[in-house]
């Protein structure tokens, strides 16, 4: 996301692969693929840059984490909380059932 300020002089974080296009007349206006516009201080150019800079380091962070030390690997993924008790496969309630009992004590039927 990149941030932008609009004419009025609050900030807002815009995400950057939502942006269809950016305009320049007489104030730069940035549209997204929903429609939405933002009328916003920032040119063209600056906006580009900062577009370009913010996925460089998504680009550079992806690199850091392919070059990371391999160590042991959690159930829950690197960096996750380890596989403890009551995080494997979901026990049933009702043991031996396939759904919880009726109010009746026994299974609903079709009819």
């Amino acid at each position: 996301m990149i941030i932008v300020t609009r004419l009025h002089g609050t900030s807002v974080a815009v995400n950057c692969d939502l942006i269809e296009r950016v305009e320049a007349a007489p104030e730069t206006v940035v549209t997204l693929v929903d429609g939405s516009r933002f009328v916003v201080r920032e040119s063209v150019a600056e906006i580009v840059d900062k577009v370009r800079a913010f996925r460089a380091s998504v680009v550079l962070l992806a690199g850091r984490l392919d070059d990371r030390p391999a160590g042991p690997q959690h159930r829950s993924g690197p960096g996750g909380p380890p596989a403890g008790p009551g995080r494997g496969r979901r026990r049933r309630r009702w043991p031996g059932r396939a759904r919880p009992p009726t109010s009746r004590g026994r299974r609903r039927t079709r009819r």
